[in-house]
């Protein structure tokens, strides 16, 4: 961005429109926060600065309020949002936030004295056409009137395809095997591994985790396709250095076949063991949006893969010699949009070989019932344990966020409007539906997979309710764990 404004401003004294796109922790690649490029690029020559790509309208917001809070006019601001969150549909992207979504965020904007207002990775005719009115209403004399459009424009609705398989352990079972073949309730936590090469906090973290009582700690794939240190290294420090055993997430979207089964082997090698197959954010919403996604295979095959490595083979079915003893879990989306479908992904996963089930964030209990008792419908009764994706919430802004900007999370309106009514007191509310959620779902599921997303202490706030709540869990099998 400097020479390129460096240069332009060596030929030209044309306006210029400098944007620069940020990620989740409202920083660019090169580590700056929002203010320090604002006037950067305006000391530079830049005309109008702002942020493009990358982030949805919740995280562009955030980012311009950063721009403008010194002084909401010493910058004339521009904001390009994404459509939210892509998800990969076979070949295809397909974005999430909707038309409606974008013309509130608009008028936020504006508020925030945006000049410039757009939209980047998955807008579409209908998204501007949104916004313009939104516009127009905000400032009616400054909008000229464009010539009608000679037919609608119209958008293709296309639904995610879930996918995930799994194998069946003949060897050592792993810890997390034991807890729920012995009928115990299993509480495991979500991390992400650090951003460089520094792990202090991290496992500063973790042993909070422990010393809360957790049973086993999940460990992202480089989650929304942001580079962090690799699953498996951070996974063997937390084993290593804390003493809790880890689910690590894989995803073939970064590895080709050969990849695939030469990091499993070194993560079973160096006693990582439980597995959560998942096929992975796309590239394109994340650090490096111009790289490729491999997927040679998707969840479903990778399950195969493992479930082969189980039996001394690799992926193509020839022999290796000592079997694995992988424990492998599979996703399943009870908000799916196409149910029917998702439980048709989650049913092949099951025949595959998964040992578990791991859902996405559920907030509402008939949502999650229902699902379930309309796979049992379909294929029988669920063969084996459900962990419950649970997902405490800080704001209602967060709520909106993740409602109109994420892929398989849906947060019913009651759920939001408690949270908006709450006001400062939303991170409470929202334990408080997180505990009349399980309330209602326990009878439902052996295991709760809680997502603090970095606020770790809303897991000590969460998990002796859980306790006291499942302490009748494998109370007749107390020596079947460690049989």
């Amino acid at each position: 961005m400097r020479v390129a404004l460096e240069a332009i401003r060596g030929l030209t004294d044309v306006p210029i429109v400098a944007l620069m796109s940020f990620d989740e922790d409202n920083t660019v690649s090169s580590g700056e926060e929002p203010l320090t490029v604002a006037q950067t690029m305006s000391e530079l020559g830049a005309d109008v600065v702002g942020v493009n790509c990358a982030l949805g309208p919740a995280g562009t917001y955030n980012v311009i309020e950063s721009m403008s809070s010194e002084d909401p006019k010493r910058f004339l601001l521009a904001a390009q949002p994404n459509a939210g969150l892509p998800k990969r549909v076979g070949n295809r992207f397909i974005y999430v936030s909707t038309p409606d979504y974008f013309a509130d965020y608009t008028r936020r904007f504006l508020e925030s004295g945006v000049r410039l207002i757009g939209g980047c990775c998955g807008t579409t005719p209908q998204h501007i056409a949104a916004m313009r009115k939104v516009l127009a209403e905000y400032a009616p004399n400054v909008i000229s009137e464009a010539p009608p459009t000679k037919r609608p424009a119209h958008l293709e609705v296309v639904y995610e395809r879930d996918t995930e398989t799994t194998g069946n352990p003949k060897a050592r079972r792993t810890h997390l095997a034991q807890q729920l073949q012995a009928g115990r309730f299993v509480v495991s936590a979500e991390m992400r591994p650090p951003r460089s090469v520094k792990f202090t906090r991290f496992l500063q973290n973790a042993e909070y985790l422990r010393d809360v009582g957790v049973d086993t700690i999940n460990i992202t794939d480089n989650a929304m396709a942001h580079v962090r240190m690799s699953n498996v290294a951070a996974a063997r420090l937390i084993q290593q250095h804390v003493g809790v055993e880890t689910i690590i997430h894989f995803t073939p979207r970064d590895r080709n076949l050969m990849a695939v089964q030469s990091d499993l082997v070194g993560a079973h090698a160096t006693d990582l063991r439980n597995i959560l197959a998942v096929t992975g954010d796309p590239p394109t919403y994340g650090d490096f949006p111009n790289a490729t996604g491999i997927w040679d295979v998707d969840s479903i095959g990778l399950i195969a893969i493992l479930n082969n490595l189980n039996q001394g083979l690799d992926g193509r079915g020839r022999r290796l010699g000592t079997p694995g003893s992988f424990f492998i879990g599979c996703a399943a989306t009870p908000p799916a949009a196409d149910i029917e479908l998702d439980l048709e992904r989650l049913h092949r996963k099951i025949e595959a070989g998964a040992n578990y089930i791991m859902t996405q964030p559920v907030y509402d209990p008939e949502t999650l019932i229902t699902y379930f008792e309309r796979y049992t419908r379909n294929y029988g009764p669920v063969p084996i344990p459900i962990l419950v994706g649970l997902q405490p919430l800080h704001s209602y802004q967060q709520a909106e966020k993740f409602h109109n900007e994420v892929p398989g999370i849906i947060i019913p309106e009651a759920v939001r409007e408690r949270l908006r009514l709450a006001g400062d007191q939303a991170s409470a509310v929202s334990l408080e539906i997180i505990k009349g959620l399980f309330d209602a779902i326990l009878p439902h599921v052996q295991g709760a997979y809680i997502m603090p997303l970095d606020r770790y202490t809303l897991v000590g706030d969460l998990l002796p309710y859980i306790r006291e709540r499942t302490a009748h869990f494998g109370a007749t099998d107390e020596n079947a764990a460690s049989q």
